[in-house]
């Protein structure tokens, strides 16, 4: 058994700088207090549902439950009525934490009051405890739950942090969704790890990453669309001048946006791969080499490799194409309730298939 505390360090060590979500701010005290309250109204509850608006209420939330021990289901606040039953149905959360619902389908409501203060004890969990249910888009079937544990999320953390020099010295700021890797476990959990400060902006609209840029961002998070929006509006990208790093994730950066954020920032952008089943695997370090159309290489720890239909391997020659494959620590632990679809993603030999098609290079980073 270890300490909970371990996977959110700097915020237990009183390491943390503020976190801003909307314009709420709370220091690091506040945002333990806060969080450590929710113990004891948690207790005794294995699986909790939270309502993933871009709040404070969230953030705290989230915060809270694996401060003590529970399981996280973000449930998406723009979630369809039959999305929404098949989440609720499948995950069984034992109540919803945080900010309400519109409808709470018969489950308790836990709120959470961002002035309470309570004294912060470790809760004691295994590594391999499940940390996040996560689930998948449902672009092929009903979506997945994906099991992720502690020890993938800590492992995946600090394989970021290693790739971008991502340090206490840090603020970063996105305006993405509060419910997938990229906002929630990067977004809010990272900071909360390495000690950065934090800048939620709600919305991410060019003005705001430009405001949050100006008062002293130095790492940006955002999606292709957030970039494409970016560079429309070239004033506010010129702001974005003086910050370290811009990450684009979720999908591929198209070539010509790739160019623009160039053009108007001086800054290449920093891309990365991963799902919710492997966090990231794959980045651009802050000190590698910056192409449009590729992704980086694996973060520490993290072994790829490429496959063709009959399993064989195909060559790093930056040409040919196979069926990408991934091992290492920041794997889940299989999909909640999909017994059968959990085995089929992974081969004999231990490695996990993405579905996912690349080209790899052999040249150095």
């Amino acid at each position: 058994m270890v300490p909970v505390a371990e996977l959110l360090t700097a915020l237990v060590d009183g390491t943390g700088r503020p976190v801003t979500v909307d314009g709420t701010t709370l220091d690091a005290a506040g945002l333990l207090g806060a969080a450590a309250a929710l113990r004891e109204p948690l207790a005794g509850r294995g699986r909790v549902a939270v309502h993933a608006t871009p709040s404070m209420e969230t953030v705290v939330a989230v915060v809270g439950a694996l401060l003590a021990g529970a399981t996280v289901v973000p449930v998406p606040p723009d979630s369809g009525a039959a999305e929404l039953r098949h989440l609720l149905g499948d995950s069984r959360p034992e109540c919803w934490l945080g900010t309400a619902p519109p409808e709470v389908h018969g489950i308790e409501h836990v709120p959470v009051d961002l002035a309470a203060r309570a004294s912060y004890t470790p809760a004691e969990v295994g590594d391999d405890a499940i940390a996040f249910v996560l689930y998948t888009s449902g672009t092929t079937g009903l979506p997945k739950g994906v099991l992720l544990p502690r020890a993938a999320l800590a492992a995946g953390l600090d394989g970021l942090a290693d790739a971008w020099a991502w340090t206490a010295d840090d603020v970063l700021a996105h305006g993405l969704p509060l419910f997938h890797v990229h906002g929630l476990v990067l977004g809010v959990l990272g900071p909360l790890r390495t000690g950065s400060g934090l800048v939620h902006t709600g919305r991410p609209t060019p003005e705001r990453y430009a405001d949050a840029a100006r008062a002293g961002a130095t790492l940006l998070f955002g999606v292709p669309t957030v970039w494409s929006r970016v560079v429309e509006s070239p004033g506010h990208a010129a702001a974005l001048r003086d910050v370290r790093l811009l990450v684009s994730g979720s999908a591929a950066l198209p070539v010509p946006v790739f160019d623009r954020l160039r053009e108007l920032t001086g800054h290449d952008a920093v891309e990365r791969y991963g799902m919710s089943e492997t966090l990231i695997t794959v980045a651009t370090r802050a000190d590698g080499r910056r192409q449009a159309g590729w992704v980086g290489v694996p973060v520490d720890g993290v072994e790829t490799r490429l496959r063709d239909e009959d399993g064989a391997p195909v060559p790093h020659d930056g040409e040919s194409v196979g069926g990408l494959e991934v091992r290492g620590p920041t794997l889940f632990a299989g999909y909640l309730n999909r017994a059968e679809a959990t085995a089929e993603v992974w081969t004999d030999d231990g490695w996990f298939r993405t579905g996912d098609a690349a080209v790899a290079s052999g040249r150095p980073r």
